[in-house]
């Protein structure tokens, strides 16, 4: 039976009522539970997954609605039970946790009060509903605040007039869509720990920044400043608002003595002014356009890399004052590359044995990060793998939804697409761990390619939510005749993370997992695997205000849990109460910013 309850006028973030669905279904007798706030976004998603009833049609978008499916009333009543032990819970310690520095229970709900309680601010971490994402940033900047806009589902003419007022104001927008980022040694969003030093980065990605300042301290080298720009930054329409804007903090920044530019393949004339602006600096500089021929940035001088890793050693050099940067990380990912294959491949005599263990003939990739998805589908094209994505460039390779895993294939979890109304596949791994299971159970599945992101903001224990699910669903399979898949991981985490990334390692390779320290190493073992012969076994004056070298202070809007990683960096924070304007009605909210001149510049 399907039973729905409405709280009135009752916020929780999205993370905390995944969780709590969690927890409810788990109970004997629940079926499925679906706990939102009833925008008509988040019913429109239960509607069309059968969960929304009548009553919790009547909802609206300042209420939580539960949605419970159980074999009876009675365990249906349970789980509502259940469920507001785990709502009573959080009331109780919501005061303690999160309103930091006031005491006005679950935090101030109007942002100036928030200001005030905080003592000042400089920067706004938005991580609320995209619907309601802009409206509050424009409101940030109007107070002065940088923004960072962990939001997605931000339309483009809302990006555009954001960082248009951001440029005139002498502030930044990192996003939308922007995960990371680590100002003056904090940590934002989803980030690892990492040592501070003199490289300063600029990226149009997520865990390509995270990835890449993990790779900088393994070369010997830290990181001043890492700023997110938000992926559509590059594009024609957006012009590298952000990303010039960022160049020019860098280059002020005392520091930063190397400047690095991660992103995937940008709008030809947007990467011509950003290189331009690249050759321009005063510092050395490394551009990595993953996948994108660099020759125009070699004509002005500046250094390439094609990889993260490659990126990240020249930048290290540069730092530690060797002027020859050529390709020496080189060496020592193809001296992984090969002691990884030798190691698993000497339990079989040849190719033919080989393949009696792992029949399937495809490769298929299921990332959490975009930027290392784009990268591990360059790498494997560069090795004439031709892959299938629903992020690829080239229309021809173009992967949706609705076709799954078709032939060698690497999916993005993150995408717009994958993240309307759910967690981010970093934090749940809900919905990876479902595609984990299906690509395990294609039996033309013989290789499967994963990445584990670690840090701040991230899965507490990545390993534990994905080696039971990838221990049943191989089991199943050679049950079924189908053999074993080849599993093969990189763990982007530094010796500081939170999650302890050599035990996060040692208990993936205990599982019989490939693991490799960068994601470039780990697509070039997957294809090497994949296309397995007898030859590898015989073988063996832009001004940023009040942000660069200030101590942050930061007005949290949205999930709680980014707020919660400030408090442990001992970061001031006040965490608002936010709720949606006018009662959400839209039609009203646009009536009061035309009352109010909110946005006007």
């Amino acid at each position: 039976m399907l039973s729905n309850r409405i709280y009135p006028n009752r916020y929780a973030d999205s993370v905390f009522l995944m969780l709590l669905s969690r927890k409810a279904a788990e109970l004997e007798g629940v079926e499925q539970v679906s706990a939102m706030m009833a925008t008509e976004n988040n019913k429109g998603i239960l509607q069309a997954g059968g969960m929304l009833a009548d009553e919790g049609d009547k909802a609206g978008p300042n209420d939580l609605i539960v949605c419970v499916k159980g074999i009876d009333n009675k365990c249906v009543e349970l789980a509502y039970d259940r469920l507001q032990e785990l709502l009573d819970g959080e009331s109780q310690s919501g005061g303690d946790s999160f309103s930091f520095l006031g005491d006005e229970g679950e935090g101030p709900r109007d942002m100036d009060r928030a200001l005030e309680v905080l003592g000042g601010g400089n920067l706004a971490f938005i991580s609320l509903p995209g619907e309601y994402a802009a409206r509050e940033a424009m409101k940030a900047l109007d107070r002065n605040l940088h923004v960072m806009l962990f939001s997605d589902n931000v339309t483009l003419d809302q990006e555009q007039n954001l960082k248009q007022k951001a440029r005139d104001k002498g502030l930044l927008v990192m996003g939308p869509d922007c995960g990371t980022a680590i100002i003056n040694g904090i940590a934002l969003g989803f980030a690892n720990v990492v040592r501070r030093g003199p490289v300063g980065v600029v990226a149009a990605s997520g865990t390509g920044l995270q990835a890449f300042t993990v790779l900088v301290e393994q070369a010997g080298a830290g990181i001043s400043q890492a700023f997110g720009t938000g992926g559509r930054d590059l594009s024609a329409e957006i012009g590298a608002s952000t990303m010039l804007s960022a160049l020019e903090v860098l280059e002020m920044d005392p520091e930063t003595t190397v400047v690095a530019l991660i992103s995937k393949p940008p709008h030809p004339e947007v990467a011509d002014r950003v290189l331009r602006k690249i050759a321009s600096l005063c510092k050395p500089a490394v551009v990595c356009f993953l996948g994108r021929d660099t020759a125009s940035a070699r004509e002005l001088g500046i250094e390439t890399a094609t990889t993260l890793e490659e990126a990240a050693g020249k930048c290290a050099a540069l730092a530690n004052g060797f002027s020859g940067v050529g390709a020496m990380t080189t060496e020592a990912a193809n001296c992984e590359v090969a002691t990884q294959l030798q190691s698993f491949l000497s339990a079989w005599s040849d190719a033919d044995e080989y393949r009696r263990t792992y029949p399937g003939k495809y490769m298929r990739g299921l990332y959490s990060g975009g930027t290392l998805c784009d990268e591990a589908i360059f790498v494997l094209q560069d090795a004439g793998l031709q892959v299938r994505s629903n992020i690829a460039v080239e229309p021809e390779f173009r992967l949706s939804r609705a076709d799954g895993l078709v032939e060698h294939a690497l999916v993005d979890l993150g995408e717009d697409e994958f993240t309307v109304g759910v967690p981010h596949p970093m934090i749940d791994f809900h919905l990876r761990n479902s595609w984990i299971g299906n690509a395990i159970g294609d039996p033309d599945t013989g290789v499967l390619l994963i990445d584990v992101v670690l840090g701040y903001g991230s899965n507490s224990d990545p390993a534990s939510e994905l080696l039971p699910v990838i221990g049943e669903a191989m089991a199943l399979r050679q049950s079924q005749g189908h053999g074993k898949v080849a599993v093969v991981a990189s763990v982007c985490g530094s010796s500081g993370d939170p999650q302890n990334t050599e035990s996060q390692k040692r208990r993936l390779k205990d599982a019989g997992i490939i693991v490799l320290s960068t994601n470039a190493r780990a697509a070039m073992v997957a294809e090497y695997l994949v296309n397995v012969g007898d030859e590898y076994f015989r073988a063996s004056p832009f001004n940023p205000v009040n942000l660069i070298g200030k101590p942050l202070r930061i007005l949290s809007m949205g999930l709680q849990g980014f707020a919660q990683s400030l408090k442990d960096q001992n970061v001031r924070v006040v965490h608002m109460g936010w709720r949606p304007p006018a009662g959400g009605d839209k039609r009203l909210i646009a009536t009061l910013d035309r009352l109010s001149g909110l946005g006007e510049s």
